[in-house]
């Protein structure tokens, strides 16, 4: 998911089925979802896992946790463009990291019927070829 706050995805653990694992590549992204878990929890949420050995920075939260501080994420969307609200909730520098990411995901994305590589917009696709 990606939204003002950060792109995290999300994983059942492997062990424990009544937990999820939220994934991040920053931990500012998992900070800002803690924010949102902290309230839900008696004991407050886990700490943000961080090894050298794995490739996510990730947090640990009950089902329930992880549904309702999602939730949340998704109720306060106010914005019609993600990228815009990056920029102003994140930064320059985080927009521009998705928008490489968005990129490369933009070869996953089927042809148009009409105009194939030309956007609703009228601007071209820069798809990679």
């Amino acid at each position: 998911m990606v939204s003002k706050d950060g792109f995290v995805s999300v994983v059942a653990d492997r062990d424990d089925k009544g937990v999820l694992v939220v994934r991040a590549r920053d931990r500012e992204a998992l900070e800002r979802l803690l924010k949102r878990a902290a309230p839900l929890m008696e004991e407050g949420p886990g700490a943000i896992e961080d090894s050298a050995t794995t490739d996510y920075r990730r947090v640990r939260l009950p089902r329930s946790v992880a549904r309702e501080a999602i939730a949340g994420m998704v109720a306060d969307i106010s914005y019609d463009n993600v990228k815009t609200a990056v920029s102003r909730s994140r930064g320059a520098r985080y927009r521009a990291v998705l928008a490489r990411a968005w990129a490369v995901f933009l070869d996953l994305q089927e042809p148009r019927a009409e105009g194939d590589g030309v956007r609703k917009n009228g601007a071209p696709n820069r798809r990679r070829r």
